[in-house]
């Protein structure tokens, strides 16, 4: 039994603890399946609002990571539930206090009985009483349903919701499972890239498209064969404006562009499917490069391939040609095509199988897609013509103006053959001109071998017709040519006519034209005889006093007809020295008939320069002295009968002195005499005294040199005119009588000579560069400063100005090669001082670099031709020793050699020359030859060469045969006996058999030896004889070995050049503001490059 002291614990009645525990259940139930059904309501409409909006396009991954967001707050707010409705309302005072918010009397009381329970104060101080009010508020919440008092539930709408929700999803899994799925998977990963599903379905474009940069173009997009959906039509739209629409094709819609500069973002719906598209412009790939490389047929030896441009979209090749093409686009390529067939693409390049061209025509169609797929604007087209391999032509340059030639007499021409492809090579063929056009060639000759790759082929050729085999008679040369296509035949020049003569028959041709040449000259005698007439007619007038105006004008008419047949008589002198050229060569023409035809064309040029100018000077001033009371000016000077002195100084001679100092000359001087550019000493006024000293030694007529003068001051004189007509008369009266008399010098058989030795060849040399520098400073006012491409006159004046200078270089080439062979075999120390200097000054690449700039740079060429002139002229002085270090002298002063005997040395010398460039012809066609034709050849060289030894050993021998002739002539024996052992060795050395240096060096060094080169110093005094150390010739010469040289040297004189250094000279003097101008300009040009 419990202790009375213990107390006993109250609790709620057992029928209000039942009745809370079942309002705890549905507070519980309702809020948890409310908060159940809004969360699986609000996953089921985001998803349908997922789905729906796919349906409408694709629905951003913002979006749907919104609607995720709500759906994950929506499903915490379960948790929340259970937290609030179920963890905060689990006891019996959380109820309590939940339905005082309903039902605060009951709530109330409820309360009160559970704080009863939980308070042991009140129970342990009235239990009973306790117990009696827990049990009353039981009784009175027995009769009270505290369902009523939970607190309010959208269960039920949820619930709605949920099933319609439910519903309609179900329905979308039933209908359209794929895409319920998607937008399921699209809903609960919005982060991921999941493709929206669409009912149609369309191959995969790209989000960007390349469209070519202002151009309208066109875009196909295609169905997928397995689409749900296959909308009719479809519409690409810019924002709220539709740009394009396209019906459906088959499974394809085909978009027209609009064209565009910008980028732009187009909108793409077919059906439900929906795509953005950006537009980027670009420019469409370009080909930059087009190139062809073929490869010639075999049989044209061109093994390496050409590289064509094929920029023009044409291309020409030779029929059987192998041909790739190779393009170069603008940007990195993906394909490329030819003829739609593709072929190989490497980054930008665009490369092709090789094909062979037929022949016919070909055409090709190149097409190309870059990486960004854009293809080019139109395909590339390409014709390929196939052409045939052209025939060679051939042509001979610089024919020898007289066609009537002495059968040992050379001819001289340039044969230029040309080919599409290459030269094989060039001969000559001759029949003769009486033969019927079919009749076979009687012989022919191989000139020149060229290469497959010799375009072009351009050589001197030198043929005498003994050498030729070629009869007396007039015969018909063609040249040929052949290329190296085996089944052509050779390809033949025009027909050249030469008439062939024997020495007989060109003595008789020779004595038909002097008869002519002297009937012409007799009627220049005729008029002067006239003239003269007339002359003292007017003279016989003065004497009388009738001085007018009448007389004045007859005067200056008779002038006038003076120079006038001047120059016919100066015509004159030119044929006969061409007629004197042409007689030298023949031996049957005698030595006496040479002599007297140089004498009366020596008279005649004398009187045609001299005489004749001042006769015509002296009626000149007479008819101005009629005119005024002026002093009269000095009389009209002279021209001496030296070249040194120039055509328009004074001289101190009067007509007679002139006359007597002819006299005393008793024989012609066989000497050419050259001009020096040397700079002349201060005091020098350029003028060269050669006037004779009394005490010299008398003349001596010897062998052929030449002579480089020195220049030295003159004084000036002057000749006071008593009478300028009579003065006019006399001296009319003189040249009438020397038209009577005959000199002995043998000039004109020099003159053909004058350019045979190094000294000449750098000499003409320099000459032809000086008149290169005169031709461009005569136009450099006009050329200065302007676009010579826009004017034709210039540019073809610069051009010819340039052919000069090609023509100078190939001269100066076979010069410089000359003088090697022979320094190589005598060692001359003069020879190798300028052959290292030339090599120093690398002569031939700079002419060849001041031929390709005349065209450009005019006024620099100026200063370089200039210097060339100079320079050229300066190595021609330094290959002549000064007559103070005689080395090598010449011969001493004997006794004149016999006319006979100098005639027949220069015949030998020519023949000699001529011999040198036969075998220079017969080297360069060496390649073409068989070896047995070469031999043959060769021989026939050596045994010309052994001709002239013999002839050379008559000389001496006619020359000993003379009483006392090997004293007299012992330094002119010697000498030939040298040249006799030259030729004995060059003989040989042909006869091994060998064209090449060795044997032009020999044949030079003979040239060399028959005619040498001295320098006179014009101090000594006197005519430059044969030998200036001689007396009245100068204080003393020293030989100079020097080969055949190039030009003419008519009347040389000493001078300087007349080209002004860097502007040159255009016949006017410019401002000395203009000429620093000028300068300062070149300088600075020369100090750029």
């Amino acid at each position: 039994m419990p202790s009375p002291k213990t107390p006993v614990r109250l609790s709620v009645p057992p029928g209000l603890r039942d009745q809370l525990t079942a309002f705890r259940r549905q507070v519980w139930w309702t809020k948890m399946t409310e908060a159940v059904c809004l969360a699986v309501l609000v996953v089921l409409a985001a998803f349908l609002t997922v789905f729906v909006a796919d349906r409408l396009g694709d629905t951003p991954a913002t979006i749907r990571l919104a609607i995720g967001l709500v759906v994950l707050v929506v499903c915490l707010s379960v948790p929340w539930a259970m937290h609030r409705w179920v963890w905060q309302h689990r006891r019996f005072d959380q109820l309590a206090e939940l339905l005082r918010r309903r039902q605060a009397d009951i709530g109330d009381r409820l309360l009160g009985v559970i704080e009863l329970t939980q308070s042991e104060t009140e129970q342990a101080r009235s239990p009973r009483l306790c117990a009696a009010a827990m049990n009353q508020v039981a009784a009175a919440a027995a009769n009270v349903d505290l369902n009523n008092a939970a607190p309010p539930s959208r269960t039920g709408i949820y619930g709605v919701w949920l099933v319609l929700a439910t519903v309609l999803v179900a329905t979308a899994f039933l209908v359209a499972r794929p895409a319920a799925r998607n937008a399921w998977a699209r809903m609960l990963a919005p982060w991921r890239s999941i493709p929206r599903y669409t009912f149609t379905w369309v191959q995969p474009i790209a989000s960007t498209w390349i469209v070519p940069h202002g151009e309208r173009s066109t875009r196909t997009i295609r169905l997928d064969d397995q689409s749900h959906w296959k909308p009719a039509s479809a519409t690409l739209s810019e924002g709220s404006s539709a740009i394009a629409s396209s019906t459906r094709v088959g499974n394809r819609y085909a978009f027209e562009l609009p064209a565009t500069l910008d980028t732009t973002v187009m909108h793409l719906a077919i059906g439900d499917y929906k795509q953005s598209i950006e537009l980027h412009p670009t420019l469409r790939p370009e080909l930059t490069t087009v190139s062809a490389t073929v490869r010639l047929p075999p049989y044209l030896q061109l093994p390496e391939p050409i590289e064509k441009d094929l920029r023009s979209g044409i291309l020409s090749v030779v029929g059987g040609s192998e041909v790739s093409l190779h393009a170069t686009a603008s940007r990195s390529l993906s394909a490329a095509s030819i003829d739609e067939v593709t072929t190989r693409v490497s980054d930008a390049v665009i490369a092709s199988d090789p094909f062979t061209v037929g022949d016919e025509p070909v055409e090709k169609s190149i097409q190309w897609r870059d990486t960004l797929g854009l293809s080019g604007r139109q395909p590339f087209s390409l014709s390929i013509q196939s052409v045939a391999d052209q025939p060679p032509s051939v042509v001979a340059s610089k024919w020898p103006s007289d066609t009537v030639l002495l059968d040992s007499e050379p001819f001289h021409i340039e044969a230029i053959a040309s080919d599409d492809f290459g030269v094989k090579r060039i001969g000559v063929v001759w029949q003769a001109s009486d033969q019927q056009p079919n009749t076979p060639y009687l012989d022919e000759r191989t000139i020149a071998s060229g290469a497959p790759d010799a375009s072009s082929l351009q050589v001197p050729v030198t043929f005498t017709a003994k050498s030729l085999g070629l009869p007396a008679r007039a015969v018909e040369l063609r040249l040929w040519a052949e290329d190296y296509r085996l089944d052509r035949e050779r390809s033949y020049s025009v027909p050249y006519r030469l008439t062939i003569l024997n020495p007989s028959q060109h003595a008789k041709w020779i004595a038909g034209r002097l008869l002519v040449w002297q009937q012409s000259a007799l009627d220049v005698r005729d008029r002067e005889m006239s003239l003269h007439q007339r002359n003292k007619e007017l003279r016989e007038q003065t004497r009388e006093g009738a001085i007018d105006r009448a007389l004045q004008d007859a005067l200056r008419e008779q002038a006038a007809a003076e120079t006038a047949n001047a120059r016919r008589l100066s015509e004159l002198t030119k044929a006969g020295k061409t007629l004197l050229s042409q007689a030298a060569r023949n031996a049957e023409v005698g030595a006496e008939s040479i002599q007297s035809m140089a004498e009366m064309i020596q008279t005649l040029q004398e009187i045609s320069t001299q005489r004749m100018p001042t006769v015509a000077d002296l009626l000149e001033k007479a008819s101005r002295a009629m005119a005024s009371d002026v002093q009269q000016q000095s009389d009209a000077s002279l021209v001496g009968e030296n070249r040194l002195k120039s055509n328009s100084e004074p001289t101190s001679l009067s007509p007679s002195e002139l006359d007597k100092e002819t006299k005393d000359s008793e024989f012609p001087s066989v000497v050419d005499q050259e001009s020096s550019q040397r700079l002349r000493s201060p005091s020098s006024d350029g003028n060269v005294d050669l006037t004779t000293d009394e005490s010299d030694s008398k003349n001596r007529l010897g062998l052929a040199a030449t002579t480089v003068a020195i220049s030295k001051a003159s004084s000036d004189s002057g000749e006071s005119e008593p009478s300028l007509l009579e003065e006019a008369i006399d001296e009319q009266n003189e040249l009438l009588t020397e038209f009577k008399k005959l000199s002995k010098e043998m000039n004109a058989t020099l003159v053909k000579l004058e350019g045979s030795t190094f000294v000449k060849r750098l000499k003409a040399a320099s000459r032809i560069q000086e008149s290169i520098a005169n031709r461009l400073a005569d136009r450099i006012e006009q050329l200065f400063g302007k676009d010579l491409h826009q004017n034709s006159t210039d540019r073809e004046y610069l051009a010819m100005i340039g052919r000069l200078q090609t023509d100078l270089g190939e001269q100066l080439s076979t010069t410089i090669d000359d003088m090697r062979a022979f320094y190589k075999r005598k060692q001359m120390v003069l020879f190798g001082i300028v052959l290292d200097e030339m090599d120093r000054e690398e002569v031939l690449p700079a002419l060849d670099r001041l031929q390709s700039r005349i065209t450009t740079e005019p006024g620099l060429s100026i200063a370089q031709a200039d210097y060339w002139c100079h320079t050229l002229d300066r190595w021609a002085d330094e290959l002549v020793e000064s007559p103070q270090g005689e080395s090598d002298p010449g011969p001493k002063e004997n006794a004149s050699l016999p006319p006979s005997v100098i005639l027949e040395v220069l015949r030998i010398l020519e023949q000699e020359v001529n011999l040198r460039d036969e075998t220079r012809t017969t080297e360069q066609a060496k390649s073409a030859l068989q070896a047995i034709e070469y031999q043959t050849e060769a021989v026939r060289l050596g045994q010309t060469q052994t001709e002239l030894r013999v002839r050379i050993e008559s000389v001496v021998s006619e020359l000993e045969s003379i009483p006392d002739g090997a004293l007299r002539y012992e330094n002119d024996i010697n000498l030939m006996l040298m040249v006799a052992q030259t030729m004995n060795e060059a003989a040989s050395i042909l006869q091994s058999p060998n064209t090449a240096d060795e044997a032009i060096a020999a044949e030079s060094e003979a040239i060399e030896l028959l005619l040498r080169s001295k320098r006179v110093d014009p101090q000594g005094g006197g005519e430059a004889g044969s030998d200036p150390s001689g007396g009245g010739q100068g204080s003393g010469a020293e030989a100079a070995l020097a080969l055949l040289g190039l030009g003419v040297n008519e009347n040389e004189q000493l001078r300087e050049s007349e080209t002004l250094q860097t502007t040159g000279k255009t016949g006017q003097v410019l401002p000395e503001e203009f000429r620093a101008g000028l300068e300062e300009y070149f300088r600075r040009v020369e100090e750029s490059q």
